[in-house]
């Protein structure tokens, strides 16, 4: 790789992730001269690494997709048991990114107009099933599973909009953590 290609890569990498910060505080209404700004290149400089606005959100939600994943992963700890193994590795990445997460968990207010797109839809639509299936994997009781995958994305969203803060957020989702922990399930009749 050139000096070039490695600027060139920094740039692009900036333009994601000051768009993803924009978009999280302003909405969708951002314009790509603010974007531009914000980088702190020319609007045609943007316009040359992302054609389009849509391209660029496009861009910036896929980008996310895979961040948040990688973030998961590298929270699995093998050493556990396997039951229960990838929820447990959602809630220590909430637990421990906590704020920094903001706009990567679910459709919180300034992200919803990101979503009516439908190239953007479907992209997000491919990531729910890819999280459904992950969690199928995860040999929990599936209601248990439903249960906890749903608090945990409300108390993401709930931080990601700065309704509560991490310290609030903790003892629910070490509550979480326990409930994927102990497989455990009574039936209630």
């Amino acid at each position: 790789m050139t000096m070039r290609d490695d600027e060139a890569q920094a740039t692009r990498r900036r333009i994601l992730d000051r768009t993803g910060w924009l978009i999280s505080i302003n909405g969708t209404d951002v314009s790509l001269s603010d974007i531009a700004k914000a980088v702190g290149i020319s609007k045609s400089g943007l316009l040359h690494h992302f054609p389009s606005k849509d391209q660029l959100f496009h861009a910036v939600v896929e980008d996310m997709i895979v961040q948040f994943r990688a973030k998961v992963a590298s929270h699995i700890a093998m050493d556990e048991p396997a039951e229960g193994r990838f929820l447990r590795a959602y809630l220590r990445t909430l637990l421990i990114e906590g704020p920094t997460i903001n706009g990567l968990c679910g459709p919180t207010l300034p992200w919803i107009g990101v979503t009516s797109d439908a190239a953007i839809r479907k992209l997000v639509d491919e990531d729910n099933k890819w999280w459904s299936d992950q969690v199928a994997q995860d040999r929990l009781d599936p209601a248990k599973s439903i249960v906890i995958e749903r608090a945990a994305d409300g108390i993401a969203a709930a931080m990601a909009s700065n309704q509560i803060t991490q310290e609030q957020a903790k003892p629910a989702l070490d509550l979480l953590m326990l409930m994927a922990t102990n497989n455990d399930t009574e039936t209630i009749e």
